[in-house]
C-alpha cells in the first residue's frame, strides 16, 4: 500500500502569514489617528470657506435683515478672532451689529492666525455689501486680501483660507 501525500500549509507558513497580517493591521491603526486629525482640520476649513460664501451670497441676493425701528440691511460681515474656536456672521445695521449665526469649529480646531496684505490682524472682519457685492476687509479699502489660518491643538497641521476684494475664496 502506498501512502498518499496530502498538500497543506505547514505550521510555520501559517505563523508567517499571521505575523504579516498583524504587522499590516498595526501600521493601519497607527496611521488612523493622524488621518482623522487631518480630516477634522479639512472639514473645519471647508465649513469656514462655505460660511464666507454664504455671507457673500446674503449680500448678493440683497437678503434683508430686519434691524428694528422699520429699518433693514443687506450688508453682512463675518468676524474672526485669533485664538478662538468660533466665528460670527453679523448683519450690519445703522446702530448695531445683529448676530445672524455663530459657528463653532470642529473639536480641537482653532483660529491660529489672521492676516491681511498689510500684516497680522486681530480681529478680522470681511464685509459684503450689495449690489456686486463690495468686499471690505477690516473696514479699510487698502486691504486687498485676508488669510485665516486654522490649526489643531498640539499639532503643526494648518489650513489656510484666503479671500480677496474680488470675493475669491480659496482653501489651501
Amino acid at each position: 500500500m502506498r501512502k498518499k501525500s496530502q498538500k497543506a500549509f505547514t505550521l510555520i507558513e501559517l505563523l508567517i502569514v499571521m505575523a504579516i497580517v498583524g504587522i499590516l493591521t498595526g501600521v493601519l491603526f497607527l496611521n488612523y489617528g493622524s488621518t482623522e486629525e487631518r480630516l477634522k482640520l479639512e472639514r473645519a476649513a471647508q465649513k469656514l470657506a462655505q460660511d464666507i460664501r454664504r455671507t457673500q451670497e446674503f449680500a448678493l441676493a440683497a437678503k434683508k435683515q430686519d434691524c428694528g425701528g422699520g429699518t433693514a440691511t443687506s450688508t453682512y460681515l463675518i468676524k474672526f478672532e485669533k485664538g478662538e474656536k468660533d466665528y460670527q456672521i453679523l448683519a450690519v445695521c445703522p446702530s448695531e451689529l445683529l448676530e445672524v449665526a455663530n459657528t463653532t469649529l470642529e473639536k480641537k480646531v482653532y483660529i491660529k492666525s489672521l492676516e491681511t496684505n498689510e500684516g497680522d490682524s486681530n480681529p478680522l472682519t470681511i464685509t459684503f455689501a450689495p449690489p456686486d457685492p463690495i468686499v471690505i476687509i477690516n473696514n479699510n479699502e487698502k486691504f486687498k486680501e485676508a488669510k485665516i489660518i486654522l490649526s489643531l491643538e498640539n499639532s503643526t497641521l494648518e489650513k489656510t483660507i484666503e479671500t480677496n476684494k474680488a470675493g475669491r475664496i480659496i482653501v489651501k
